[in-house]
């Protein structure tokens, strides 16, 4: 047997008892999974929505993970789940047991209304934003509307010279409170380095401060060992008021340590400052008309004092009866097997007055669970716990709410499962963030995006590349040292084949079409860390065998400015006797009406959609080429849920973009050229004009995915994106993963790409001067 397996082996028995295996820990975990999102989505008692389900997924998993038969695990999940859920039935699979509808019935209805969950696809976010499509609420519930989004921050910084700590150890201490509002705050350290890269980081976006009590917080790290200045500082993030006292940082010298920064704010004048009350001294200070910073005086203890950052916007609080008018009556139930031979019958609907639902949870029991999550300190993901209860959260949200489930034709119970299995041998937070890829790369949704918030691997090696005739061509270079040239074949990348390169970086992507997993692989095989090296084995132009090395320094921004085929500047302009070329995914409305003479005079136009870059607003460039009204009202749909595993859709909120043609009309022959790199709003745009036959469509099939995106946030500072509703063609039929095929094919070849052709525009350009001849 090998050392590593002994090792795994050896934590595995360490950390779970001998008596545990790991089919029993990944059982015990599936169960706990599925009675999660039962309770925390359709459960509608007060006591249950009132609680962290953030932390409950983690301290609901570790406490599960334990158990060594069902009898335990059934045990363990009355305790975990009675104080919130108090109907809650858990019985053995084979018991027959009745759902007693007294135990929901108060004595008098008098002052009651049915409270019951109803979701518009799913408000997977931890605030609830004004306008946001997506709602989650119970009927006959305030609800809590926020200003503005999440990612407003109010934010104090200091800033230190740390040269001469380098490798040494951090502590950055505070106490800390939120004073009201649905925000959260937080404690916040960077490390800068010389080469102006980021170091060490830790926002306490997996542990947010959401206590209303004084309480003290702490980050720890290292500094790293090219470090320039340690930053660091609160910050409030969403509405309310945070206050923050006794920040303090502290470097290990010995076995002691020095405090490098401290602050009571005693000695500050009292009365409203500036985000700069740390004494960050900014080259141009920057106003945050969002955000007041006060030092507040402690009325009872004179000089006593903190800093308050406090949003000037406000939650609003709202009287709220129903997202839409069904929902589930008082009475009924549902029963869900949730494996390990056990079983749930569980009400969907109560009554409650303005005080409470009945019946009313167990005070002390509710209490103390509810102060344990409020202690609950949440690690990285390089925590089990947390690794474990990630997967809790999100499998739970697609379950019930991803719009595609269906279409994707994976098993997704049998996806957590291996999940789980990969989050035991996971070392460290880095490996999960590919589990999480992994797992969510089974529903085949591109907008499916998993990130981390300390992942580096941000910069590509100045070349792009594409599969052309069945191999990897280079396809751009932008490096200022060529070592590689436009139509060079690679044939090993870092000592693999090409094929198995990509297979790898293939597994961890959410693509719903061969076109768009090639086209996300092309781009994600180049990423890497700054400045680590690929080593390429290529045959140049003459087939001369080749090896060299490329660096990866080239960020996001530098690299896709690169796939752009024009820029700004061109994104309209003739491109043969009474043929203009506009590409869509650059030029905006601005510029295609300042073109509208010329265009008009036109015979033919040339749209390219290729490599759509910006978030483009011309929707009504569609409205110069319609002859009628358009009439696809409802193929935009977001699923009125009230019962768990999609079952029973009650409706959906449905819209389209709802064009009406414009002056002046476009007669020109109309061209669009598209690819794999083409979805979400491009996915639109050609719905609309493939529907309505306003064009002759170039090239290859578009990615074929679509539906406005919705966004998950997972402790461990992961987010999670995901089409949030369900986009059909036009005419009703499936859109997801089939997307737009053209009219005309075209590929690409390795010749043209070392003559420097781009043979879609160059088909385009052919098909439209046939036509204006």
């Amino acid at each position: 047997m090998k050392k590593t397996t002994l090792l795994l082996l050896f934590t595995f028995a360490f950390v779970f008892g001998k008596a545990q295996t790991k089919q029993q820990v990944i059982d015990n975990e599936t169960a706990f999974t599925k009675l999660y999102g039962y309770v925390h989505y359709f459960y509608p008692g007060d006591e249950a929505a009132s609680i962290n389900w953030e932390h409950f997924a983690i301290y609901g998993s570790k406490k599960v993970a334990i158990c060594t038969n069902r009898q335990s695990l059934k045990q363990t999940l009355t305790e975990l789940f009675h104080p919130i859920a108090p109907t809650l039935q858990l019985a053995d699979s084979a018991e027959n047991i009745a759902f007693n509808k007294q135990s929901v019935m108060p004595p008098s209805l008098n002052g009651y209304k049915t409270v019951a969950w109803q979701h518009i696809g799913v408000r997977a976010r931890p605030l609830n934003y004004k306008g946001d499509p997506y709602q989650s609420a119970r009927t006959n519930r305030k609800i809590y509307l926020d200003d503005y989004n999440n990612n407003k921050f109010g934010t104090a910084a200091k800033s230190l010279d740390i040269t001469t700590y380098r490798n040494k150890e951090f502590i950055l201490t505070g106490r800390a409170k939120m004073n009201g509002g649905t925000g959260s705050g937080r404690l916040w350290a960077r490390v800068d380095k010389q080469d102006k890269a980021m170091g060490f980081f830790n926002n306490m976006n997996d542990s947010p401060i959401i206590n209303t009590e004084w309480k003290s917080f702490e980050i720890k790290g290292i500094v790293d060992s090219n470090a320039q200045q340690l930053s660091f500082g609160p910050a409030l993030s969403g509405t309310g008021e945070f206050w923050i006292d006794d920040l303090c940082v502290a470097v290990k010298i010995g076995n002691g340590w020095e405090k490098v920064y401290d602050n009571n704010f005693n000695s500050e004048k009292t009365g409203i400052t500036t985000r700069y009350v740390l004494g960050y001294l900014p080259v141009v200070k920057v106003k945050n008309p969002d955000f007041i910073y006060n030092i507040v005086e402690d009325a009872k203890k004179p000089g006593e004092k903190w800093l308050s950052i406090k949003s000037t916007a406000k939650t609003e609080e709202k009287k709220h009866t129903v997202l839409f008018k069904d929902y589930p009556q008082v009475g009924e139930y549902i029963t869900k097997d949730i494996g390990c031979g056990l079983k749930i019958i569980m009400p969907i609907s109560l009554y409650g007055d303005n005080d409470h639902t009945y019946p009313v949870a167990d005070g002390a029991e509710f209490a103390n669970l509810k102060g344990d999550l409020n202690n609950l300190s949440v690690n990285t993901a390089d925590s089990l716990d947390t690794r474990f209860g990630d997967l809790a959260i999100i499998w739970n949200v697609f379950q019930h709410f991803f719009p595609y489930l269906d279409i994707s034709k994976t098993n997704w119970t049998q996806d957590l499962r291996i999940a789980f299995s990969n989050a035991l041998t996971d070392k460290d937070s880095y490996d999960f963030t590919g589990t999480l890829q992994k797992l969510t790369a089974n529903l085949k949704d591109e907008h499916i995006v998993v990130s981390w918030a300390k992942d580096q691997k941000a910069f590509f090696p100045g070349i792009t590349w594409e599969w052309i005739e069945n191999k990897l061509v280079v396809t751009k270079v932008f490096a200022t040292k060529r070592l590689l040239e436009r139509g060079d074949v690679i044939t090993a990348i870092d000592n693999e084949t090409p094929e198995n390169y990509f297979k790898n970086e293939e597994q961890y992507i959410a693509a719903a079409t061969p076109g768009g997993l090639i086209n996300q692989a092309e781009s994600r095989t180049l990423l890497g860390i700054r400045k680590t090296a690929m080593q390429f084995s290529f045959l140049n132009r003459d087939n001369v065998p080749k090896q060299g090395t490329l660096v990866r320094n080239f960020g996001y921004q530098d690299h896709y400015k690169e796939l752009s085929l024009t820029d700004s500047a061109n994104s309209i302009r003739h491109v043969g006797e009474n043929i203009m070329y506009i590409n869509i995914g650059v030029a905006n409305m601005k510029a295609i009406n300042k073109a509208l003479p010329q265009l008009k005079k036109c015979k033919a136009i040339i749209c390219d959609l290729r490599n759509d870059m910006i978030d483009n607003d011309n929707n009504h460039f569609i409205e110069y080429l319609l002859t009628q009204k358009d009439t696809a009202k409802h193929w935009f749909y977001t699923a009125h849920i009230i019962y768990p595993d999609q079952e029973n859709i009650r409706g959906y909120d449905m819209e389209g973009w709802e064009l009406v043609p414009a002056k002046p009309h476009l007669d020109a022959k109309i061209i669009f050229l598209v690819d794999g790199s083409d979805y979400s709003w491009a996915e639109s745009y050609m719905s609309i004009i493939a529907h309505y036959k306003l064009a002759t469509i170039i090239g290859q099939p578009t990615a074929g995915t679509n539906g406005d995106v919705n966004q998950l946030l997972l402790p461990g500072s992961y987010g999670i994106s995901f089409s949030g509703l369900k986009v059909m063609q036009l005419d009703g039929s499936q859109h997801q993963g089939v997307g737009t095929k053209p009219n005309i094919y075209v590929t690409k070849t390795i010749k043209g790409v070392r003559d420097g052709k781009d043979e879609f525009l160059e088909k385009a350009i052919e098909v439209a001067t046939a036509a204006v001849q």
